[in-house]
């Protein structure tokens, strides 16, 4: 048998049973017509270790699978295993398989029945020759395999060709050229998890429905929707009189004549013709609707963004023919008007077992991380949050480093995420309707993620944005999601693209950008005084910064000596500086003299007084002395967790608040006298145990919810409440 030409034909059958006859004759055509054909030797007894390995790497190479069922074929148990092999083969999406049933009935095959159900219960009986659990084992995996093929439909002598043997030969030949014609789609290695996610899919595609149905494939930019439909393409499209797979109509439709382009690459799919010179989109059409009136096909549109794509190549949907099916990729999932017939499905990313098993093939070459790398591969991982992009792009830049790099690069992640993966990723961004709908999904990428959404709607509605509607095309473009909780979810990925937009406005000095979320630059602009007008929302929370980040950005050893303190160690050192209790309670802009005794760092307001475009602020953990005169007038979201005052400052800015959380302060009396906020809706004061009345709230005409949550202490309500 010799393997030095590749292989194009694979040809399984039973040698004892059609070996001398339909087999041979069949065989003898393939050749006979060109094909370089590998056949079978059919029987166990003649098929050493050798032959065996030599026939699976034959299967793999060959583009198609012709496979002779005849009553005795389920009788070997190595042509069982051989169709195993095939399947096996099947579903990694290179190959096409042909069912041939001689003399047989489908139904048989599919059912194990009549003569095929005794030789299984043979089978059965011998346990596959193999001990009990692996006999019991290998015998489900030829049923499972039998049903299988059976359901691929294939060719059947009885009904084909009035059963004569030579005209049903000619027919298999036309059958298999057809399918070496077209090539298989090329999709990368490694298709983890893809199996269960396809499931649902083939379904749909093998229903018997006589609609003409359409599945849209969504989800974020990276997640692999282009790749589940070129797997799910490779598996079906032989079963379709046509197909057609129109790839990137996205960046495709862009360049000149680019609709044109696709319109011509689908009559050539489809009519197996020359691709025919057209001038126009709506000459296309026209050309589109005559040519799918008599075929039952499979079409593809890949990575479609806008309705002028769809209407250019689905204008013909009406005319499909009964039974044809479209799947369609986007980011989009309102792409589809609702009232077009459809269906969706909502890609999920890899779980944390699948996202290690990913990385780990594209940074060490195999199934799991290396022996010390597990860690950090873990953390790549979570990081990665299942996105099969992220996960493939990290793996290689990973590839062949060392253990340190693999740490320096996971600390460069939390602030400065990979570009390769971001430019993936921008392109949903860029893709978002206008500016008003960008800005507000950099506002909730900023400060929202984990918020619940109502509170979201009532602060942001008051900063000039049309949240309800806005949000809900975050969530056609899967950029948001609402958990069950109504609580605003986004993928970590898509988060970080958010934040990363935001520090491109001025990567190296922070107080320029519009929006600060990490403490730790927080810190720097207002330790050093340069926070400008541009911004507009700041978190400040002491506990997410490291003693480090204090001493590095606040202070050199002479500022060390010259205060004196009691709280600071070893003054001559100021890398090695201690602080006394292991959380810091306040951000410093100095330390002030009344505060020797202890180690709380105070912020002094004027540091705010150039930040008049602030909207939201949440502080953690925070002291602030001064006066608040100075303070920006136009907030409308302020989080203080922490307070450590016994009453508001009666110069505070709460006219233009919507929303106020004072979760776990020390107040024992929220404000003097009467407040008018008439925009007031939410007022928290969870948790502040100190709290022993409350004021008038007559000034509150819109308040919604005023939830006093474990206020321990609490003696008086105000009966206007």
């Amino acid at each position: 048998m010799s393997t030095e030409l590749r292989s194009q034909v694979f040809l399984s059958f039973n040698a004892k049973d059609t070996g001398n006859n339909f087999a041979d004759h069949l065989y003898e055509a393939l050749v006979g017509a060109g094909f370089v054909t590998l056949r079978s030797c059919g029987d166990e007894n003649e098929g050493g270790k050798e032959i065996k390995l030599k026939l699976q790497k034959g299967i793999k190479e060959s583009g198609v699978s012709v496979i002779v069922f005849s009553n005795d074929y389920v009788c070997s148990s190595w042509c069982l295993d051989e169709l195993v092999m095939i399947l096996d083969c099947k579903r990694m999406a290179r190959r096409a398989v042909l069912p041939i049933f001689y003399h047989v009935d489908p139904s048989d095959v599919r059912k194990q029945k009549g003569r095929i159900g005794e030789a299984f219960d043979r089978h059965e009986n011998q346990g596959g020759n193999q001990s009990e659990n692996e006999g019991n084992s290998r015998v489900r995996k030829w049923k499972e395999a039998l049903k299988e093929v059976a359901d691929l439909g294939g060719m059947v002598l009885q009904n084909q060709a009035d059963g004569h043997v030579s005209k049903f030969i000619q027919k298999i030949l036309k059958v298999v050229e057809n399918k070496l014609s077209r090539p298989v789609l090329y999709i990368c290695p490694h298709l983890i998890g893809i199996e269960r996610r396809v499931e649902k899919i083939d379904s749909w595609l093998e229903d018997g429905s006589t609609d003409v149905d359409t599945l849209v494939i969504c989800g974020i930019g990276g997640i692999g929707k282009t790749t589940m439909a070129k797997y799910v393409y490779n598996l079906n499209f032989s079963k379709f009189d046509g197909s057609s797979f129109l790839s990137n109509i996205r960046e495709n439709s862009t360049h000149r004549k680019g609709l044109v382009t696709l319109q011509r690459q689908f009559l050539s799919d489809i009519c197996k013709r020359k691709k025919k010179a057209m001038f126009s989109v709506d000459e296309g059409m026209t050309e589109m609707r005559d040519a799918v009136r008599c075929k039952r096909i499979l079409l593809v549109l890949d990575d479609v963004d806008n309705r002028d794509q769809l209407d250019a190549l689905l204008g013909m949907k009406d005319l499909l023919y009964p039974g044809s099916k479209v799947i369609v990729t986007t980011r989009n999932k309102r792409l589809l008007r609702p009232f077009d017939v459809h269906k969706i499905y909502e890609f999920e990313a890899l779980n944390r077992d699948e996202s290690v098993e990913l990385l780990s093939w594209h940074a060490f070459g195999q199934v799991c991380p290396i022996k010390g790398f597990e860690m950090c591969s873990e953390q790549v991982a979570i990081h990665c949050g299942g996105l099969p992009l992220a996960l493939e792009v990290l793996g290689a830049t990973l590839a062949g480093r060392n253990i340190d790099i693999w740490k320096s690069t996971i600390q460069k992640l939390e602030t400065i995420p990979n570009h390769q993966i971001l430019r993936k990723l921008t392109i949903s961004y860029e893709s978002l309707e206008d500016d008003h709908d960008k800005n507000l999904f950099l506002h909730l990428a900023c400060f929202f993620i984990g918020k619940d959404r109502d509170l979201a709607v009532a602060i942001l509605n008051r900063c000039n944005f049309y949240t309800v509607i806005g949000i809900e095309n975050l969530i056609d473009r899967n950029f948001i999601k609402v958990g069950k909780s109504n609580m605003l979810i986004m993928h970590q990925m898509i988060r970080d693209m958010g934040r990363d937009i935001v520090r491109q406005e001025s990567p190296v000095e922070p107080g320029k950008r519009s929006r600060l979320w990490r403490s730790k630059d927080s810190f720097n602009v207002l330790i050093q005084n340069r926070a400008t007008q541009t911004i507009q929302g700041i978190i400040l929370d002491m506990d997410m910064l490291k003693e480090s980040d204090i001493v590095s950005s606040s202070f050199s050893a002479n500022d060390f000596k010259k205060h004196k303190t009691k709280n600071f160690l070893n003054y001559s050192n100021p890398q090695r500086v201690q602080f006394k209790q292991k959380r810091f309670d306040f951000f410093p802009w100095h330390l002030s003299d009344t505060k020797e005794a202890t180690n709380e760092l105070v912020l002094e307001t004027d540091v705010f007084a150039n930040m008049q475009k602030l909207r939201l602020l949440q502080f953690d953990h925070v002291e602030l002395q001064g006066s608040f005169d100075v303070f920006p007038k136009r907030l409308r979201w302020l989080r203080w967790s922490e307070l450590q005052l016994e009453c508001m400052p009666i110069d505070f800015p709460l006219e233009t608040l919507v929303v106020i959380e004072l979760h776990r302060s020390s107040l024992r009396k929220i404000w003097h006298g009467v407040k008018f906020l008439k925009y007031l809706k939410i007022f928290d004061l969870s948790h502040s145990h100190e709290l022993l009345r409350t004021p008038d709230f007559s000034g509150l005409p819109n308040l919604e919810k005023l939830i006093l949550r474990y206020c321990t202490s609490l003696i008086e309500l105000h009966e206007t409440i």
